[in-house]
């Protein structure tokens, strides 16, 4: 037999031009993910046949599957899940969404330690924040402050968004840390043994557009501070508007 005939075919789909092929990607790869416990996102045998069909394929759809992270309960699974990924798929992340229960808030700290150390590159966090009270013990509150100096490292990052019942010191401390412009939702006031919920978002000065900031009004007396000019209560939370 020739050996020509003995050759595989090539691929179509390594004929079209690199845009159309990581479209074609996007369809398959889904995300925003949170992977089940236990499980890696090339656990299923779809996932492990599209890595293995070539190098090529692998290194551009590794990218997609690991860009858009979000780390949920149960929290204990999480560390494991970086330590098994390795340090190179951990720096793909780019968008990652972390839940911190601040009444528990070990699991968190662990994950987000680690993920900052492994990646200096992520470009959005957004912070789910469930459980902080006014009048919380000192301990706690050091905790808290180590959070913060795990996403204070995210110097590059383009956007840091704050939801839910969080102190508003902590706003104030990534904006003096990162130099962020902090866009305040509402002002974070207290509500009954916790604080209200709030969305504050921090935006690195190198990537403001000026819709950012277009329903806003910046403070008399703090720099670098801006307000929303209109917030109506809802149901459960402030809606803003």
């Amino acid at each position: 037999m020739a050996q020509q005939d003995l050759a595989a075919p090539a691929s179509r789909l390594l004929t079209l031009p690199i845009e159309v092929r990581l479209q074609i990607y996007g369809y398959i790869v889904d995300s925003p993910k949170s992977y089940e416990r236990g499980k890696s996102p090339g656990s299923s045998a779809f996932f492990v046949g599209l890595l293995c069909v070539c190098r090529q394929i692998h290194a551009e759809v590794t990218p997609l599957i690991y860009k858009t992270i979000t780390i949920d309960r149960p929290l204990d699974h999480w560390s494991q899940f970086l330590h098994q990924i390795g340090p190179h798929n951990v720096s793909m992340i780019r968008n990652l969404t972390i839940y911190y229960p601040s009444f528990e808030p070990s699991e968190s700290l662990q994950v987000l330690q680690s993920l900052t150390r492994q990646n200096n590159n992520i470009q959005t966090l957004k912070v789910e924040v469930e459980g902080s009270e006014i009048d919380q013990p000192l301990n706690m509150i050091l905790l808290d402050l180590k959070f913060l100096s795990y996403i204070s490292r995210l110097r590059n990052a383009q956007e840091i968004e704050l939801i839910g019942a969080f102190n508003p010191l902590w706003g104030f401390f990534l904006h003096q840390r990162l130099g962020f412009i902090l866009r305040r939702g509402n002002l974070g006031r207290a509500w009954g043994p916790s604080w209200q919920w709030s969305h504050w978002r921090l935006i690195n000065p190198a990537h403001l557009c000026t819709e950012d900031l277009a329903d806003c009004i910046k403070h008399l007396s703090l720099d670098g501070v801006y307000d929303q000019k209109r917030r109506v209560a809802g149901r459960r939370n402030w809606v803003e508007v």
